[in-house]
């Protein structure tokens, strides 16, 4: 009876450790707790402070389960390089100095890799506004001209204070268009030497851009002054 209840013993364990293996001679995946990991492959993801990581599949084809175990002694040693401060802008944040090591991109305040820093720890507040006072410009018929204020030639942002406090966008700044300004003198528009008729007026000191004219006035040679000569 002792005898029997010893094979009975032996077969069972022999099912819990060879699970994985039964199971995949029936094409199913294992029960829980039943898997076989034996082909572990490293991950690459030690740093210099902690060791790495592998991951085996379960050996049953027909089993999803994988294995991660920390793969000891494969931390590697600190190799780092200094990093100069990077200053802020008032658009982007700068970076404190420090060392790095080039392998793992850990973070360091000493060159030799004992105090580590948080990347948080690195970055600097953004930095103040470079304005320029920008003096108030006059309209035109075709421009408009802009209040007096000041210029981040970093950001391009405007602002109506040195201090950069108070921004404004362009729009707030431009001034309405102003009349139109028209030369001293006539223009001949239309050549009466050639047509009998012409045509003078008067153009707006922007009349390439604007293309206004005022006093339109038929004419006759006569009624150009002597001297004249026709284009």
């Amino acid at each position: 009876m002792k005898k029997l209840l010893s094979i009975v013993l032996s077969i069972a364990m022999l099912f819990t450790f060879c699970g994985c293996n039964v199971h995949q001679s029936e094409g199913k995946p294992c029960a829980d707790g039943h898997h076989s990991f034996t082909k572990y492959v490293y991950n690459n993801d030690e740093t210099c402070l902690k060791d790495g990581t592998q991951t085996a599949s379960c050996d049953n084809m027909y089993c999803s389960a994988t294995d991660t175990k920390v793969k000891p002694n494969s931390k590697h040693s600190p190799q780092v390089i200094f990093i100069e401060q990077i200053d802020s802008t008032c658009v982007k944040h700068g970076c404190l100095a420090h060392y790095e090591c080039e392998l793992c991109h850990t973070f360091f305040t000493d060159q030799t890799a004992t105090n580590v820093l948080d990347k948080d720890g690195l970055v600097l507040p953004l930095g103040e506004h470079q304005t320029v006072f920008v003096a108030e410009t006059k309209s035109s018929c075709v421009s408009h001209g802009l209040l007096s204020h000041y210029y981040c030639d970093v950001c391009g942002g405007y602002f109506t204070d040195q201090s950069a406090i108070y921004k404004v966008v362009l729009e707030q700044l431009q001034k309405p268009f102003s009349d139109h300004v028209f030369n001293p003198y006539y223009t001949v528009d239309v050549n009466p030497d050639k047509y009998g008729i012409g045509e003078i007026s008067w153009h707006c000191v922007n009349y390439d851009i604007c293309g206004v004219r005022k006093d339109i006035t038929t004419v006759t040679r006569e009624d150009l002054p002597d001297g004249w000569i026709g284009a």
